[in-house]
């Protein structure tokens, strides 16, 4: 277990410096590629374990309707989270702090630039080192058990939500509650990453696009 935390620490600690690093010498707007240094040290620490990838959630799901039932699940849940929640939090913390998506409003080239950055840094990034290798690493450390795998739904869910504190506490206990129930979804419809992938990236398109249009729809 104790290797195990390390290991999680470190993915963490590196993609986080990654972040930070580009965007503030390259541009806060393509921070999101920093998360590709944590995924990284993601395959590193796999390929050191000479543990199957595909436990780390590299397998394709058991079928198209699997792939099709989780993906439209995992935007339910997104979508019931942010919209029952808020209401509630907002009284308590006031709206998440979505500031610095404002300049995407009318701006094609910063919707595109952050339309890649959503696909790659989290769609790709955060649901590999969150959901595939933080959860997972823990569950399978702790004994592959009903224990291990809460134990590492929450530890992953705290991780991802305090690493949105910019969006203030609302925005972080949406997010913790979104990465709780996403975290069940992944553990019990097979642990495929690829479904998780795709929705996460419907989701921030969904959210990009927004924005850009100024439409305020969702936000």
């Amino acid at each position: 277990m104790l290797r195990a935390i390390a290991e999680v620490v470190v993915v963490v600690v590196v993609a986080v410096f990654a972040l930070v690093w580009i965007g503030t010498n390259v541009s806060l707007y393509l921070s999101p590629l920093g998360m590709l240094a944590g995924v990284a040290a993601v395959f590193l620490f796999v390929s050191l374990s000479h543990d199957n990838v595909e436990d780390y959630g590299f397998r394709w799901p058991a079928s198209a309707r699997s792939l099709a039932l989780t993906t439209l699940a995992m935007i339910g849940i997104a979508f019931g989270t942010f919209f029952l929640l808020e209401p509630l939090l907002e009284p308590i913390f006031g709206l998440p702090n979505l500031d610095v998506f404002e300049p995407l409003t009318g701006n094609l080239p910063l919707y595109l630039t952050m339309l890649a950055m959503s696909w790659i840094g989290a769609a790709f990034g955060e649901e590999v080192i969150y959901r595939g290798f933080i959860q997972t690493r823990l569950a399978l450390a702790a004994g592959d058990n009903s224990v291990g795998w809460w134990l590492g739904i929450f530890v992953q869910a705290g991780i991802f939500a305090i690493l949105h504190l910019y969006q203030g506490w609302t925005g972080v206990i949406e997010i913790f509650v979104f990465g709780v129930a996403v975290g069940w979804l992944y553990w019990k419809s097979g642990r495929s990453l690829v479904p998780l992938i795709l929705a996460h990236g419907i989701i921030d398109t969904m959210a990009m696009t927004d924005f850009y249009l100024g439409a305020g729809v969702l936000f």
